[in-house]
């Protein structure tokens, strides 16, 4: 079902719901965005790697990360990506979208 929008002689149509894929990848993507403020804030260094841990009572948070987790270790240049948060972790808590967060990271040190 499409919604249609039109101002000024223009006419847009857009899906009513969003594609399920599509969701996984923007979740996807919000998780990698906010790896990303930890590492910064932790002033590592861009070819660092990291140890990450992604905790939530989301199933749809868990999904985005089972079909995207490639994608999102190497963005964030993760050598492994838990669901437990455990140890020395720097760690946050986050809102995405209506879903609750909490991710935990350290640098791997050589």
């Amino acid at each position: 079902e499409l919604e249609t929008i039109e101002e000024e002689n223009i006419i847009v149509s857009i899906p009513k719901k969003i594609d399920e894929e599509l969701f996984y990848e923007a979740m996807a993507r919000e998780l990698i965005r906010r790896i990303q403020v930890m590492r910064n804030e932790l002033d590592l260094r861009v070819e660092e790697f990291i140890y990450v841990a992604i905790e939530s009572d989301s199933d749809m948070i868990k999904k985005a990360i089972d079909r995207h987790r490639g994608y999102i270790m190497n963005e964030v240049r993760a050598k492994e990506l838990t669901d437990k948060i455990a140890g020395d972790l720097y760690t946050k808590k986050w809102g995405i979208e209506e879903f609750n967060v909490r991710i935990g990271i350290k640098r791997i040190r050589d």
